[in-house]
């Protein structure tokens, strides 16, 4: 395998940081503390560096013209890059260049690292060679590649006493949507299809006007960068007509759907616009440079996911980055999203969104290090194709409205039957039975036995009265000394008094909650309960007992 010995550097970067200085002298201060003159990669840009400062130090200008004139009169103009590179260079500056400063250290130590290795591979090659002088090599660069990074902001303390930490005062987070989408990086995943486009766009829609996000959540306006690196112009213009009908787009939206110049176009767009709130990546894929087999898959995700994230934390601007999940499913949702840990774990968020196919009602899960972990109902609007929070339960505001009168009356009375449901809603009895049947194969419901009712998955059972809705904790058992017409007899668990019967048994339960292969009754009407034992003392059941 070939070694590319192309010398690191980003030209850009460079430019960014002098005219900064040019723009803004104020700032020279700060990032003359990052770089020196010998940092920079071209010759040139290290003759003004170092013009720049000399002029300040002496409380001098450092406009274009005054620069010009001051190369020209020491004669450095021309190893400068002439009089009309240095005064473009003014065109290239940022208002705070300091993330800038740090990309230009960075690739400079990476320079010295590389200039090393060609180093010691020419000693170790030549005769005579000896450790020593090998190590007073490694000495001279060691202290540079040592230098710890400012991270991107400038006087950003990394080190602290517990005491100085803990009385420390820092500003509030920005936050692109409140509560939801917080400043840094959030990784939004979900199944191809399921509307994580539809959502971003509302969002940008949202920053870039100063409304509503969700059509519930005000935010404070900024402009937007959209990147729909998976749609066509035409599929987008299509988007907002149906999204927005008859109102006008906002300015401060931007869309692109290419991104030819990589993470460089995202920044570039950043140093352009200042006011910049949300930076919407649909999807990963299209921006995560290409492994091999060899590649360390989660350092990859990891990385990947990293690269954006300095952006975003540099710029102090809210990245969503938009991931799919993967095909096997997982009770944790934290565990579908495609690849491996290494996505969320570098991420300050994620949200997942999921969604029945064919149904309008969806939920939005979220955890991370600065939000509150939540799940919000959400609802599409049909015809704009824009997602709405539902206020209420998620599990019952997901709901279509039969479906939610059934999950709202189990919510509030606890499990039920089919016939109770219908009876209370006044719904059609068949309909109702249909309808559980499928939220329970959907998992929104569970069902005890074939025949028994129904409650919601986190409602906890137990048998109240002469009606067994639920058991707090049951046992089936088949016994040959205690079946009657091929049943079972199946006993409940229970907490007794000490009785001269070391085995004694409880009463039976219905038969309709003993199982799919007892014969057919109707749940709703009383089950009679057989005793099997003096009425004293009494079993003690879980309900009971707590």
């Amino acid at each position: 395998m070939s070694i590319d010995t192309t010398m690191p550097h980003d030209l850009e970067l460079e430019r960014a940081v002098i005219g900064c200085v040019i723009d803004w002298p104020d700032r020279f201060p700060g990032l003359s503390s990052i770089l020196a003159p010998a940092d920079f990669y071209r010759p040139g840009h290290a003759v003004v560096w170092q013009m720049l400062g000399d002029r300040l130090g002496r409380g001098e200008p450092v406009d274009p013209v005054a620069l010009t004139s001051a190369l020209a009169s020491a004669d450095k103009l021309k190893s400068a890059g002439g009089p009309v590179y240095v005064s473009g260079l003014a065109q290239a500056g940022v208002p705070d260049a300091t993330w800038h400063a740090e990309e230009v250290k960075k690739t400079a130590r990476l320079r010295a690292a590389r200039a090393l290795g060609l180093r010691l591979m020419q000693e170790t090659a030549a005769p005579g060679a000896e450790p020593p002088k090998l190590a007073a090599l490694v000495s001279e660069v060691l202290p540079m590649l040592e230098e710890q990074s400012h991270g991107g902001r400038a006087n950003r303390q990394a080190a602290w006493t517990a005491d100085a930490l803990y009385q420390a005062e820092f500003p509030e987070a920005r936050w692109a949507v409140p509560d939801l989408i917080p400043e840094g990086l959030t990784v939004l995943t979900g199944a191809p299809k399921v509307g994580k486009s539809w959502i971003c766009l509302g969002l940008g829609l949202a920053v870039a006007s100063g409304g509503k996000a969700l059509d519930s959540i005000p935010v404070e306006q900024g402009e937007a960068l959209y990147l729909a690196l998976e749609d066509t112009p035409r599929r987008m213009q299509s988007r907002l007509h149906r999204v927005l009908g008859e109102q006008p787009p906002p300015p401060g939206l931007h869309i692109q759907v290419e991104l030819p110049a990589g993470l460089g176009g995202i920044r570039r767009w950043l140093d352009q616009h200042p006011d910049a709130r949300l930076v919407i990546v649909d999807v990963l894929q299209r921006v995560r440079p290409e492994t091999t087999r060899e590649s360390n898959a989660y350092a990859a995700d990891y990385a990947a996911i990293t690269a954006l994230k300095h952006l975003a934390d540099a710029y102090q601007v809210a990245f969503i980055v938009v991931h799919h999940i993967r095909k096997a499913q997982s009770s944790d949702w934290m565990d579908a999203t495609s690849g491996t840990n290494g996505i969320n774990g570098a991420a300050d968020a994620t949200l997942f969104f999921s969604r029945a196919r064919g149904e309008a009602e969806g939920l939005l899960n979220l955890t991370g290090r600065d939000v509150e972990e939540n799940e919000y109902a959400l609802r599409r609007n049909d015809g704009s194709m824009t997602w709405h929070l539902i206020d209420g339960p998620a599990d019952i505001a997901t709901a279509t409205e039969p479906n939610a009168k059934i999950l709202a009356h189990i919510h509030e009375r606890g499990p039920s039957t089919p016939k109770e449901v219908a009876e209370a809603t006044g719904q059609d009895p068949k309909t109702v039975r249909t309808l559980m049947g499928r939220l329970r194969d959907r998992g929104r419901l569970t069902q005890h036995g074939q025949r028994g009712p129904y409650s919601l998955p986190s409602q906890t059972l137990h048998v109240g009265g002469n009606k067994a809705t639920a058991v707090a904790s049951a046992v089936a058992s088949e016994t040959a000394d205690h079946s009657s017409n091929g049943n079972k007899a199946t006993r409940a668990t229970a907490h007794a008094p000490a009785h001269d019967d070391p085995d004694p048994l409880l009463p039976l339960l219905p038969c309709c909650l003993q199982g799919p292969d007892q014969h057919e009754c109707e749940a709703t009407s009383p089950a009679p309960v057989v005793a099997l034992l003096p009425p004293s003392p009494e079993p003690v059941y879980a309900e009971e007992a707590s």
